[in-house]
């Protein structure tokens, strides 16, 4: 972290890190595409934040990344935070997470996204399976593009935490939708899965032990009536 160092220095320090390294922290250096090709099986997760684009000639490869990920089988947390990211560069990236399905954690806070990149977000949001966290907080999107994240996550059940900026107009839509993931949305709307009478009160049980820190208590209820509701039509129809 903060050592400043480019790709030449990576040329190095990879292939003498220990093979059994699960968390790699390469915040405020000069990385470009050395370190992403240099995955190894084993790593879990990966922060590039702020690796100073621009400056001394280039910019992280995203391009790069994004087909280092998309068959990627181990990663589980990808950090590009404050690297001025384009919707460009964003897209190949969503483009990617069609395919990967270990990723769960990506972090795009402080870059340059406006409404195409949350268009192209929203319209793929469906059919990530992998992603559970995503932070685009400080980014340039607005209402349209706020709008499409919340029709992307009517046929999301997988994304349990979402930060972004306040004020839209879709806000408290989207935030519903995140809360009713986090309540188990999938258990009830996802062809794959098939639920147990007996798991139900499970599931309600850990919902109403949720904290008000973690979801807020009059959400909290609306989860709760929204599983119940839509339990006991599968029940029925049973």
């Amino acid at each position: 972290t903060k050592c400043h160092l480019t790709d030449d220095d990576f040329k190095n320090l990879i292939p003498n890190l220990p093979t059994s390294v699960r968390v790699l922290d390469l915040t405020d250096n000069f990385c470009r595409s050395e370190v992403i090709t240099s995955i190894g099986p084993t790593l879990r997760s990966l922060n590039l934040t702020n690796q100073h684009p621009g400056e001394l000639g280039g910019s992280l490869d995203i391009s790069l990344v994004a087909r280092t990920i998309e068959y990627n089988q181990t990663l589980q947390e990808l950090d590009l935070s404050f690297n001025l990211l384009t919707s460009g560069d964003v897209c190949d990236l969503i483009d990617a997470l069609e395919e990967n399905t270990t990723l769960e954690s990506l972090n795009l806070m402080n870059n340059q996204l406006d409404d195409s990149a949350m268009l192209h977000i929203g319209k793929l949001l469906p059919q990530m399976k992998g992603l559970r966290y995503l932070n685009i907080t400080a980014n340039r999107f607005g209402d349209h593009g706020a709008d499409a994240l919340f029709r992307g996550l009517l046929r999301n059940y997988q994304l349990t935490r979402l930060e972004m900026p306040r004020g839209f107009d879709a806000q408290n839509k989207i935030n519903y939708l995140v809360a009713l993931n986090q309540g188990g949305r999938r258990l009830v709307k996802a062809d794959d899965i098939l639920v147990p009478l007996g798991i139900w009160p499970l599931v309600l049980e850990r919902v109403n032990m949720l904290s008000d820190k973690e979801m807020a208590r009059s959400v909290r209820a609306s989860v709760l009536f929204f599983l119940l509701r839509e339990g006991t039509a599968m029940i029925d129809c049973k």
